[in-house]
């Protein structure tokens, strides 16, 4: 073990009424100092019938149904630790609490990095990270919390920790529960350590910003660059609103525009930039390379669109559609008086539509029916107050639920963790 230190501040604890779930206060606030004392806290909830949501800073405890019932918040603020780094074996492990951002610097030193670029990375927790499978424009290079979470330990619902996967990346024994707890948003139990393997840091990055003049011309970009040599670490498409409310430049007559970014040693960059622009051009798209300040600032923008705005939908689609879909909602939006704000990871067929006002309503319905028109997911990450409750941000579940159900009776069979939060009222 090379170093356990705490990465953020292990004073003071949130009050109940700043860690409200969905308007829902809790009874009480705990903060626990170490492993052993969350389980105390589970074991005591599961006693008295509470039920439990977990938190780390809060920033996505908005997303899915109020609790059915909250008696206990537990926050994982001190739960803070980078319990083991192997910077040769490219291995660490932490608890819940260390911010992606901590780690991140911390791996830095190392000439390392954890490849996960959530929206609010800067104050999101690596607990929340797990337990929302959340992932950022790199997901078209790099995947999802799923691909580099190779072991945990986890409270469940009779109080006890287990562990699943290991510390070592060659580990495949016993059952695969890193995947399982992942994007299970703290419905089956406490997220108490996590192990991930890491990556050497790029050495160099590039950006390429393209306009293009019809969805049918941004579908034939997408294609021909996924079929390609060119491998970007991020393939985004935006509407030209997205860009001009980041402080960019838009094109009236272009809608829409395709961000790219690429790492690796300066070599290949270059050319991967050289090779993405004669694609753009001959999908009749006009662009050049940006500067990484410029580049940078861009790709910040369209990561933390999610969660830019009071109404946020997600369709998951195909990337062969991600165009389509993405130019059905722009016209959505504008038939509700609204202006399109669409973003997508399109590699990755992640169509994300903002909205503010009193029509959010409407334009959740239409954007219901154009995901099922298209074979595609609707999910409500951020909805305004009044809608909390009122509209199912997860959408009618598929013949998945009766698994779900069954796992969430094994692993919580008091209904401690998250009540009624998840899919299908779990």
């Amino acid at each position: 073990m090379e170093s356990e230190a705490s990465v953020s501040d292990r004073t003071g604890g949130p009050a109940p009424a700043a860690c409200a779930v969905n308007g829902v206060a809790p009874a009480q606030v705990a903060v626990p100092t170490d492993r052993a004392e969350a389980a105390e806290w589970v074991v005591r909830a599961r006693e008295a019938g509470w039920g439990m949501v977990t938190r780390g800073t809060g920033s996505q405890l908005d997303f899915g149904f109020p609790p059915q019932r909250l008696d206990l918040v537990l926050s994982t603020e001190r739960l803070n630790r980078v319990v083991d780094y192997q910077p040769d074996d490219m291995t660490v492990t932490v608890e819940p609490g260390v911010p992606l951002s901590a780690l991140q610097a911390l791996l830095a030193t190392r000439g390392q990095f954890l490849p996960l670029d959530p929206p609010g990375a800067e104050r999101t927790t690596l607990g929340g990270v797990v337990a929302t499978a959340a992932s950022g424009p790199w997901r078209a290079a790099y995947g999802t919390p799923r691909d580099w979470l190779i072991g945990c330990r986890v409270v469940g619902g009779d109080g006890k920790e287990v562990r699943g996967g290991g510390q070592v990346v060659k580990n495949v024994a016993g059952y695969d529960l890193p995947k399982l707890y992942t994007g299970s948003f703290g419905t089956l139990g406490l997220l108490t350590e996590l192990t991930f393997k890491v990556m050497p840091k790029p050495a160099a990055q590039g950006y390429v910003l393209v306009h293009l003049p019809s969805p049918q011309a941004v579908e034939a970009l997408l294609a021909s660059t996924l079929d390609s040599d060119v491998q970007p670490a991020a393939l985004e498409l935006l509407h030209r609103q997205v860009v001009e409310d980041a402080g960019g430049e838009g094109d009236a007559d272009h809608d829409w525009i395709v961000l790219v970014q690429f790492l690796h040693v300066q070599e290949a960059v270059e050319w991967q930039q050289e090779q993405f622009l004669a694609l753009a051009r001959k999908a009749d798209g006009a662009g050049a390379p940006l500067s990484p300040e410029r580049g940078a600032a861009l790709l910040a923008a369209a990561r933390e669109f999610p969660y830019s705005h009071a109404f946020t939908a997600r369709l998951g689609t195909t990337s062969s559609r991600t165009a389509e879909v993405a130019a059905r909602a722009a016209d959505i939006s504008r038939r509700h008086g609204l202006p399109p704000r669409i973003a997508c990871h399109a590699a990755t067929g992640q169509v994300f539509v903002g909205g503010e006002g009193e029509t959010v309503g409407a334009l959740v319905r239409e954007l219901r029916d154009l995901a099922q028109q298209h074979g595609a997911t609707c999910l409500f990450p951020r909805l305004p107050a009044p809608l909390w409750g009122a509209v199912d941000p997860w959408g009618e579940p598929g013949p998945e639920l009766r698994l779900l159900r069954g796992l969430k009776q094994v692993l919580d069979p008091t209904n401690l963790f998250s009540p009624g939060r998840f899919v299908g009222g779990l």
